[in-house]
């Protein structure tokens, strides 16, 4: 459940950095030819866009870190631990099987005289 959580915030993550390149590429050509043309106010709204373009992807990259450290809170791991391959399974972790006789099956239930019906 949770390497599918991680997973998916993987896959977030790079579609995050592949939009954050194309839009950087972008407004870096725009400012390329508005450098050749003369356009100084372009060139300064570009440049306050690749600001602002700078900031939404540094916002973008800590909250997915924050995802990352929620779901590995439950697990209880860093995100520099690896997951388990596999989960042993001890006589602590057996499930009880139906045809095992449990102790602690009538438990609680009285079986003496009081609980007889007259």
């Amino acid at each position: 459940m949770h390497q599918q959580q991680l997973k998916a915030l993987e896959g977030q993550n790079l579609h995050e950095q592949a939009k954050h390149l194309w839009r950087l590429a972008r407004l870096n050509r725009i400012r390329q030819l508005a450098t050749q043309e003369n356009g100084a106010k372009t060139v300064e709204r570009v440049d306050k866009l690749l600001q602002m373009e700078g900031q939404r992807y540094s916002r973008e990259q800590q909250r997915v870190q924050e995802k990352k450290q929620k779901v590995l809170q439950f697990t209880g791991r860093s995100l520099n631990q690896q997951a388990p391959k596999a989960i042993k399974k001890g006589p602590e972790n057996k499930k009880p099987n139906a045809e095992e006789p449990n102790e602690n099956k009538n438990e609680g239930i009285n079986k003496g005289p009081a609980n007889k019906i007259p």
